[in-house]
């Protein structure tokens, strides 16, 4: 018979790894409007995606949740620190004054850089979460993936953010025992004076 008795809801892992997507959908939205001639900064942010990327579909960006592990935990609260993949993929196409493997590198270090200073932000020190939830952040690293010389025309191009998170939060497992009702008398001194707390 089962002893859990509420639902288990989403981890903080889980919750953290959306909240990510969502800032950064709002965020590249809003600075492909901010500096409308640099076209990498439109680019589509996924969750998860595992299969490969259509030339259609980049610029794009992928969030990944790849660890989680205990700082501290008691049976009620849990400190964890957990760490995210979010990848940058860029095509370029050569022309008459530039090279498309060069066009799309300078592209995905830019976009690396664009989403890097987002999740560096000071306007999201709790990712959007109610004070508490979020320890600290920070952007632990980028790497541009080795080059091959394919011969590939559309010159495909990726790069990693590494992304860490540090959040507390309660066990959802842990149920409490619900009081009917709570009497607390509080004595001054000796004397049968005091308060009454009923609960």
């Amino acid at each position: 018979m089962s002893k859990i008795l509420n639902p288990i809801l989403k981890q903080d892992f889980e919750l953290i790894r959306d909240k990510i997507k969502s800032i950064l959908d709002d965020e590249l939205a809003s600075q492909a409007l901010l500096q409308p001639l640099e076209e990498v900064l439109g680019a589509q942010v996924f969750v998860e995606r595992f299969h490969p990327f259509n030339l259609e579909e980049l610029p794009a960006v992928n969030v990944m949740f790849t660890s989680s592990s205990p700082n501290s935990e008691s049976a009620f609260e849990k400190s964890m620190s957990h760490s995210y993949f979010i990848d940058c993929y860029t095509k370029g196409k050569s022309d008459a004054t530039d090279d498309g493997d060069k066009k799309s590198l300078f592209d995905l270090q830019r976009l690396c850089g664009v989403v890097s200073e987002i999740l560096r932000s000071s306007q999201y020190l709790t990712l959007d979460f109610p004070s508490g939830l979020i320890e600290n952040k920070n952007v632990s690293g980028i790497k541009i993936a080795e080059q091959r010389d394919n011969q590939d025309a559309s010159s495909v191009m990726m790069g990693r953010v590494t992304f860490d998170v540090r959040s507390v939060g309660f066990n959802e497992s842990a149920v409490g025992i619900q009081v009917a009702e709570s009497i607390t008398q509080v004595k001054i001194d000796e004397s049968e004076n005091g308060h009454k707390f009923e609960v």
